[in-house]
């Protein structure tokens, strides 16, 4: 009996009309042999040989609920720490996102702030997703406020956590 190669490919496809359509795929010994269905949240068999893998996998909603969650929704938190005399660490974390590409500003009184005062991390995480975090340092908050802003292509909507 030889060897045998199972590959997970995890992408996303960006269409023309703006939509995206993550993928996570399994390959057998280089041929199709089944995928993640994100919309239907089943893993769909490629090959007769696949059916008893889907079928288990399948079996376990937990499971497919946690990685339909894993493609569809981005958690944003918004955090501070001192960095010595009087200065703050600001950052606004998006993690948990998928596919990587996604937006995050700060605005300072409604303002965008200049992308020069600001640095930007982006990891990937075990679960295939995303960790993306977008810090600034300042002295003074006193009177102003610092908003945050996430968009990405599996957000309804922006998400505006604050820091006042």
């Amino acid at each position: 009996m030889g060897f045998h190669i199972l590959q997970l490919l995890e992408g996303c496809s960006l269409y023309d009309n703006g939509t995206v359509q993550a993928s996570f795929i399994y390959r057998y010994d280089g041929k199709p042999f089944m995928h993640f269905n994100v919309e239907s949240a089943r893993f769909i068999a490629e090959t007769p040989d696949a059916e008893r893998f889907a079928q288990r996998l399948n079996s376990n909603k937990t499971v497919l609920q946690e990685i339909q969650y894993i493609f569809e929704v981005p958690v944003v938190k918004v955090t501070q720490f001192p960095v010595d005399n009087g200065t703050l660490r600001v950052r606004c974390w998006a993690y948990g996102h998928y596919p990587k590409d996604i937006t995050i500003m700060w605005y300072k009184n409604g303002q965008q702030m200049s992308g020069e005062m600001l640095e930007r991390t982006t990891l990937p995480l075990l679960d295939l997703t995303y960790l993306t975090s977008l810090s600034f340092n300042v002295t003074s908050m006193a009177d102003d406020v610092y908003t945050c802003r996430v968009n990405h292509s599996s957000m309804l909507r922006g998400l505006h956590p604050g820091l006042e």
